[in-house]
């Protein structure tokens, strides 16, 4: 720079190679790690799934009626509705 002018030669050569390297380099350092995290929650996401569908299942295997007692409860409930309505009738 002379007399406050810029030096257009200096200028005109660009950004420095060097800079672009090391920005690249970052650029793939971040992304190496950012890749790791992604692979890390899909992990975890996939086995918090998995628990689920375990646990899920296993409440299920609880929740099973045996037919025989799911007839019971129809027959009570046919029971109550006739009971309801001799009721009704008197």
């Amino acid at each position: 720079m002379k007399d406050n002018l810029l030096d257009l030669d200096v200028a005109a050569q660009g950004p420095d190679p060097k800079d672009m390297e090391e920005k690249v380099e970052k650029m793939t350092a971040t992304l190496d790690a950012l890749q790791t995290q992604y692979a890390r929650l899909l992990a975890e996401h996939e086995a918090g799934q998995s628990r689920l569908k375990r646990r899920i299942t296993r409440l299920e295997k609880k929740v099973v009626v045996p037919a025989q007692e799911v007839q019971e409860v129809q027959e009570i409930g046919v029971e109550m509705g006739s009971v309801a309505t001799t009721e009704e009738k008197k």
